[in-house]
């Protein structure tokens, strides 16, 4: 049996990638919210699934991209350089969410406002390591 020692992710991780990964849970969080009540009260005014998800998505890669910068990895590298890589990330997660929401949604038949909760636990295990590793090391 593991003991945490009072920090929850401490068997998991270093004490810096165990904060890194607080925050940006913390981040992630702030985002999703953002991103998903604007996907919810676009959908909800227009029935329009992609462009209720891309409206959202986009609002939260804004949030997003600033928080984990300065506060989730404390990044000092090339602005420019990591706002291409985000960019780009973003549309891969874009053209996936899109994607997965269609199939669980119009496909498989499960509630859009569900299927696009799935879909954003998906990205953020993903995101979370791309991050650290590639955008902001």
């Amino acid at each position: 049996m593991t003991r945490f020692h009072g920090r929850p992710l401490s068997g998991l991780f270093s004490a810096r990638i165990s904060k890194q990964f607080v925050r940006y849970l913390i981040t992630g969080i702030s985002a999703a919210l953002l991103e998903y009540l604007i996907f919810n009260i676009l959908f909800f005014l227009t029935k329009a699934l992609y462009v209720s998800n891309t409206a959202g998505m986009t609002a939260g890669l804004v949030l997003s991209f600033a928080l984990n910068r300065v506060w989730s990895f404390e990044s000092r590298g090339r602005i420019d350089r990591q706002l291409v890589m985000y960019i780009a990330l973003f549309i891969v997660n874009l053209l996936i969410s899109n994607y997965a929401i269609h199939i669980l949604a119009d496909v498989i038949g499960i509630l859009p406002a569900l299927s696009k909760a799935m879909v954003m636990g998906m990205i953020v295990i993903w995101n979370f390591v791309i991050y650290r590793k590639v955008i902001y090391r």
